[in-house]
This record gives structure tokens, C-alpha cells and sequence, in this order.
């Protein structure tokens, strides 16, 4: 299914996408993820991880972790109430 049609909240989602696709996903990312919620997100290029973070906790998350290894890179957020 894809994620512009989903119609519920989920309190933890697993997104392993480029950061163009997570860029573009913020909004509906959003939308779905409860209050107090853990998104996710994997398949970060490590210099992409501080770009995704700027735009991400601007607004909607904090950043809780992150990892890098190999030139790829992970981050676990958490929807701010």
C-alpha cells in the first residue's frame, strides 16, 4: 500500500529510503505517526544523516540515536506532542 493512501496512525514506523524520498515524506511521515511515536528511518548516505536531521527535528521529531557504519547511516526519532 502506498503510504499517500494509508488512512490510520501507527505508533512506530520503518522507513529504509534515500533521503530525496524522505525529504519528500516528511509531511505524510507526520500525519501517520502518533503523538510520542518512533519513526525509523535507514538507507542514509552518513553525509546525508545531517541534512535529514535539520529538516526533520525543525518542527515534528527529536532525534533519540543514530549509527553510521560503512558509509550508511541510521536515525531513530520521536514525534514530538
Amino acid at each position: 500500500q502506498a503510504v499517500e493512501t494509508i488512512d490510520q496512525r501507527f505508533a512506530m514506523v520503518l522507513a529504509n529510503l534515500r533521503y530525496p524520498s524522505l525529504k519528500k515524506l516528511l509531511a505524510r511521515l507526520t500525519e501517520i505517526i502518533e503523538k510520542r511515536g518512533t519513526l525509523i528511518l535507514a538507507g542514509l548516505k552518513i553525509g546525508e544523516l545531517d541534512d535529514l536531521l535539520e529538516v526533520y527535528t525543525k518542527t515534528h521529531f527529536k532525534c533519540l540515536w543514530t549509527i553510521s557504519e560503512l558509509g550508511w547511516a541510521g536515525v531513530v526519532l520521536q514525534k514530538i506532542a
